[in-house]
């Protein structure tokens, strides 16, 4: 198994790096998505690979085959509401009404980054 793991290495390295830049990409050039999270600092998009010990312990304590395993590669997007931006609330000052409004921006954004990215891959 660990074999096969680093065996695959540079190949799944190389394609989740060109898939962080397409997601990327995809959600800064997005106008809704920018205007909710206040520009391109309210958005970072992380890759990594799943750990050789993840991997066999979810091989050894379920008794998958490689074949079964799917998560070998994962992107995270993280959405940080900028100050002035619909999402974000200031907690000091901010009335219960104003944070209400801002989690449902920040909601949304979420939602807006997700349908972004389910265009970009299939769903597993």
């Amino acid at each position: 198994l660990e074999q096969w793991l680093q065996g695959e290495g540079p190949t799944h390295d190389s394609a989740l790096q060109r898939a962080r830049e397409w997601l990327t990409e995809a959600l800064v050039s997005d106008p809704g998505l920018m205007a909710l999270v206040g520009g391109r600092a309210g958005v970072s998009v992380k890759a990594r690979r799943k750990s050789v010990f993840s991997t066999m312990r979810k091989v050894l304590r379920d008794g998958r085959s490689r074949e079964d395993v799917h998560d070998l590669l994962g992107i995270r997007v993280i959405v940080t509401p900028q100050p002035g931006s619909p999402s974000h609330s200031s907690s000091s000052g901010a009335s219960k009404v104003e944070v209400a409004a801002a989690e449902r921006s920040a909601m949304a954004a979420c939602y807006r980054a997700q349908q972004i990215a389910h265009g970009g891959f299939d769903v597993i």
